[in-house]
């Protein structure tokens, strides 16, 4: 019996099913492929370009927040901010005041990490109320405001028969009232007009100024001083310069404490090269023209005369004259009342060093702005970042902004002050060298290039720093600026994990391997102009590592809170650090007492080297050095760990082990130790002995090696002459020293397997100690 075909209906329906299957199916691979695309493809760049003219949204930061491993938490912060992207070219300005743009609140989620230091409760900094910090220097604004409306009246003196001088330091500025036009780009040339409002310190029958190579100031016509207390004119009777100080010599004398107004007129800066770069675009080289400074000590001497001096502040009022197609930024905000084409006017500044004055004027670049917002309760102003570059795809650069953001952020809360400004102005410009002037931070284009490469992330990290640093207070030390800059880097790198190293890591990288090294090519320190023959020792930075390992690790952030709450705007001496210091450390004198020391002219040797002699109830200390140091200094053993502190030449510190003595057990001071043939012998069996209070005994034996090339250990006795050879020949075996210590090691011993004859002559024979265990077989 043949069955019954299949009923129509059921066909039907199967085929709409298949259908339906196959629909389903499609529309999954679709959209597999569109969130393949949106989140793959556009997360690597490869997608087209945004529209940022009409972008709504930024992309969202996650930061990373320390937590315990026992007590997981996760924190959120919301943060407010827009972003705005501006082509520059002929016919457009820089925005001043908040532009009209789509506001999005993100929120930033932070991811968790276990690490062994404790949370705490988010602090929220206010943004800083300048106008207070700043009410008692209200007086000196008055005066400026009535001094400058007093006419120069017509007067004159016969030229002095002497050349009078005097002193920089003999002069506080209050004001500067600066007209710059830039004539030429190429060379480049500077002209200028100023009038510089001081008061004397001292009485002077002569004002000194700083200025390298400005012309035109040799004609007397050219120069007027203002009595302001008096409104007279006074009579210039001649202007010579002695190396880098100007001198306007009067015709008669002015006491100390009187306020004086000295008018510059036509002055010209042709030798302004490395303190000024420039950007000139070609026709191979399609890029924005661009100038501006890049101020160093003493560089603003050459671009126009000042008082150039750390501890003189002083405010500015800066007009730049560039071309009509040009926009110019500066370390305020431009006041657009004065302003006009081809004429840029800014705000009053803060109290500025001369050195910290900045301005930039450009052309056809592609800056983004970023509106003033909060980072996890700390206050953000608006960020403008100028790039010297033809990209099309900002998004790629979105990275600085938000490093940038979590930097300043963190520098708020340790030194519990935001920072000061409405705008900070990042430019991407032709330089070698970060650098950082308050208001403006420049980059090196190279190194913004090159996202991936560390050192990018460091320059960074360090001009940010540099803002509060540098830009709030000054110090008269610039070395210690620099350091503390360096060791701030290294700190924030620990919190925020941008760049991967630790402050431990870096210390041991720049501990110096030979004693009379006074510096060396390591990228330590932030300096602009390398060659130059002042550099700054990267030794400076291990203090700070040393006062936070050894009184906790808030004791730099509290030196700091210190500083900012006495010395905003102002200059700090080597002194008030130290005071600092010691606040921050709970009272201990000798935290400033190392502060002071360290930073004091360097003798021959530049930092404590001690040597240990242990007995069975005691460790006596011998300073090595002819400078007596103050050194904090933990001492180890069986019984647990002693903070003592080393004062005197010789002392002698109870201490009682029943097992091995360690000082500096975990390397925390900046001092070298060393110690007697006896104590090294047990240091070698401590060396693979769990019970040994100390990981890092090759490291001490390190120091050794350095303290022998600095030839500052006293000459062996002769029954300890077998014990040091013992010691030398483990030293060798183990490869505890390297490079010239290690040829000196084994020219004390006589196996020179890696020494070089030259090492051998040049050092190795004019070291006492060799001399005396090379003469024994």
């Amino acid at each position: 019996m043949v069955p019954p075909p299949a009923s129509p209906s059921k066909k039907e329906k199967g085929s709409c099913l298949l259908i339906a299957l196959i629909a389903v199916f499609v529309g999954i691979i679709l959209c597999a492929g569109l969130l393949t695309w949106v989140f793959v493809l556009r997360e690597n760049g490869d997608g087209p370009d945004v529209d940022w003219q009409n972008a709504t949204e930024i992309p969202t930061t996650t930061t990373s927040q320390a937590t315990v491993p026992t007590m997981t938490t996760q924190m959120e912060s919301t943060t407010t901010t827009s972003v705005e992207i501006h082509k520059t070219d002929a016919t457009t300005t820089m925005p001043t005041s908040t532009p009209e743009v789509v506001t999005m609140a993100t929120s930033t989620s932070t991811t968790t990490e276990e690490v062994t230091t404790t949370t705490t409760a988010q602090e929220v900094v206010m943004p800083v109320d300048v106008a207070s910090i700043l009410k008692e220097k209200t007086k000196e604004f008055e005066v400026v405001e009535k001094c400058a409306e007093i006419q120069v009246l017509p007067v004159s003196c016969s030229p002095s028969q002497s050349p009078l001088t005097s002193e920089p330091s003999q002069f506080q500025p209050i004001h500067y009232t600066l007209n710059i036009t830039i004539r030429d780009i190429r060379k480049p040339v500077l002209e200028g007009h100023m009038q510089l409002f001081a008061s004397t310190k001292d009485q002077v029958q002569a004002i000194a100024l700083h200025a390298a190579k400005i012309h035109n100031m040799e004609n007397r016509d050219r120069v007027h001083v203002v009595n302001c207390n008096t409104g007279e004119t006074i009579c210039v009777s001649r202007v010579h310069q002695i190396d880098e100080i100007v001198y306007l010599e009067l015709a008669q004398s002015i006491s100390s404490g009187v306020d004086l107004r000295i008018d510059i007129d036509g002055f010209i800066s042709a030798d302004s090269g490395p303190h000024v770069y420039k950007q000139i675009p070609t026709a191979k080289w399609r890029v924005p023209q661009m100038i501006g400074s890049i101020f160093e000590p003493s560089s603003a001497r050459h671009v126009f005369p000042s008082l150039d001096l750390h501890n003189q502040k002083a405010t500015f009022n800066l007009c730049l004259n560039h071309g009509p197609s040009m926009v110019a930024v500066s370390n305020s905000l431009i006041n657009q009342n004065v302003s006009t084409s081809g004429i840029t006017c800014f705000e009053k500044t803060v109290p500025l060093t001369a050195q910290q004055l900045s301005f930039v004027a450009f052309e056809k670049t592609n800056p983004l702005f970023y509106n003033t917002t909060t980072l996890n309760g700390a206050y953000l102003p608006e960020i403008n970042m100028i790039f010297n570059l033809n990209a099309k795809n900002f998004q790629q650069y979105e990275w600085i902004h938000s490093e940038v953001s979590k930097v300043m952020s963190l520098m708020s809360k340790w030194s519990g002050f935001s920072y000061p400004l409405p705008r900070l102005e990042v430019v991407v410009a032709p330089v070698m060298a970060g650098h950082s002037a308050l208001g403006v931070i420049t980059l090196p284009a190279q190194a913004i290039a090159y996202q991936k490469h560390t050192s990018t992330h460091e320059t960074l990290i360090k001009e940010v720093i540099g803002q509060w640093m540098e830009g709030v207070v000054t110090t008269e030390h610039t070395c210690f600026e620099k350091a503390l800059i360096a060791y701030l880097e290294w700190k924030i790198n620990e919190e925020l994990q941008i760049v991967k190293k630790t402050r431990k890591m870096e210390v041991s990288r720049i501990r110096p391997r030979n004693l009379n090294e006074t510096a060396d090519q390591l990228r330590v320190i932030r300096q602009v102009k390398a060659q130059s023959s002042n550099l700054c020792s990267p030794r400076f930075v291990e203090v700070f590592y040393t006062l936070d390992e050894t009184y906790g690790q808030d004791t730099v952030v509290g030196m700091i809170r210190v500083i900012f709450d006495k010395f905003a705007f102002s200059t700090a001496t080597i002194s008030d650090w130290a005071s600092a210091a010691e606040t921050a450390a709970g009272g201990r004198p000798e935290a400033g007492a190392i502060i002071l020391e360290w930073y004091r002219p360097s003798s021959k040797i530049s930092r404590p080297v001690l040597r240990a002699t242990v007995s069975s109830n005691s460790v006596e200390f011998n300073q090595l050095t002819e400078d007596n140091w103050t050194v904090p200094l933990e001492i180890s053993g069986s019984a647990g760990t002693q903070l003592a502190v080393i004062s005197e030449k010789k002392q002698t510190v109870p201490f009682v082990s029943t097992d091995y003595v360690v000082v500096d057990a975990n390397r925390k001071s900046h001092a070298f130790v060393v110690y007697d043939a006896d104590t090294y012998l047990r240091l070698i069996r401590c060396f693979g002995d769990s019970r040994c209070p100390s990981k890092e005994i090759g490291g001490i034996f390190s120091d050794l090696g350095a303290a022998l090339l600095a030839n500052i250990l006293p000459k062996p006795e002769n029954q300890d002459v077998a014990k040091w050879k013992s010691v030398f020949k483990f030293m060798a075996q183990q490869n505890l020293v390297e490079g010239t210590a290690a040829c000196c090691v084994e020219h004390a011993i006589r196996e020179m397997r890696k020494c070089s004859y030259w090492d051998i002559q040049d050092v190795c024979t004019k070291i006492d100690f060799n001399t005396v265990l090379a003469a024994v077989a």
